[in-house]
């Protein structure tokens, strides 16, 4: 399983969405790298903060803590960075699994510039910035009131939405079923559940179910016990001789009477006909 950006049209998106909104954005993937934005530049005010190495590290943690919290609520989250700034951030979801994040950033958000310098300044002296050119900067920052942050809250939202219904940033499973049926058959004689699955490769259940009607054309469950129908079948061809009670545990099936069940509805026949066909067909 891969995400997949196609970075052509998501410029072209972002430079939509700043023509919108006069908010910068860009787009991180689920590793908290930037992997797209519009416009390229940063504000000039953080621009100029941020050649301090630890400013500019202070700023990526606060970005990536951020974006972790934006994850577990699922929904857009508008804070206040560390130097005073308001952000805002909207996990992208396809088929129900994180696959980046949309940000707005570098928002002024106070009744005037006099205001927000008297907050700023402090992280501009705390990083050994020019004060003179940072409030000249600043200055030049156009001011957002809550009310705006809400509305670009909700247009981020439909924004990263968008993106993703789209197909301009989606999941790729190429190789993700091999790799499920490899994982399902190598732990037959436990207890698999599509939660065990979705732990296992990062996946949400719709993601998982949908996964499994394209490509199994059948639910994961119904997938899991034809797998293991197939492996009792083999031990019961390569070993006519074992007991039957032992092959419905060795391939996960806790209730001998379901496995009895399950066998014959998948095969036709019962595991003890099963076996006497198989050594009838070994004689001829």
């Amino acid at each position: 399983m891969e995400t997949y950006f196609d970075f052509a049209e998501l410029e072209k998106r972002l430079k939509d969405f700043y023509t919108v909104s006069r908010i910068r954005v860009a787009v991180f993937d689920i590793d908290f790298k930037e992997i797209c934005d519009y416009p390229k530049e940063r504000a000039p005010f953080c621009a100029l903060i941020r050649k301090n190495e630890k400013c500019d590290k202070v700023c990526r943690e606060c970005d990536r803590s951020h974006m972790e919290q934006a994850s577990r609520m699922k929904v857009p989250y508008i804070y206040t960075c560390h130097a005073g700034l308001s952000e805002i951030i909207a996990p992208m979801i396809f088929s129900g699994q994180l696959i980046g994040y949309l940000f707005f950033a570098h928002i002024l958000n106070y009744k005037d510039h006099d205001e927000a310098w008297e907050t700023l300044k402090k992280a501009v002296s705390e990083y050994n910035a020019d004060l003179n050119k940072a409030k000249t900067e600043l200055f030049k920052m156009p001011l957002f009131d809550s009310g705006y942050l809400e509305a670009a809250s909700s247009l981020l939202q439909a924004a990263a939405s968008y993106l993703c219904v789209s197909r301009i940033a989606y999941l790729r499973f190429e190789d993700l079923p091999s790799k499920i049926d490899k994982y399902i058959s190598s732990h037959l004689g436990g207890n698999l559940t599509a939660e065990k699955l979705c732990k296992e490769f990062g996946l949400g259940r719709t993601t998982l179910y949908e996964l499994s009607g394209k490509v199994y054309k059948e639910g994961i469950a119904e997938h899991i016990r034809k797998l293991r129908i197939e492996k009792a079948k083999a031990m019961l061809e390569e070993n006519p001789d074992l007991k039957i009670a032992a092959v419905a545990s060795e391939v996960g099936f806790e209730d001998y009477s379901y496995f009895i069940v399950a066998f014959k509805r998948a095969t036709g026949m019962t595991p003890k006909k099963y076996v006497k066909k198989v050594e009838s067909d070994n004689i001829a």
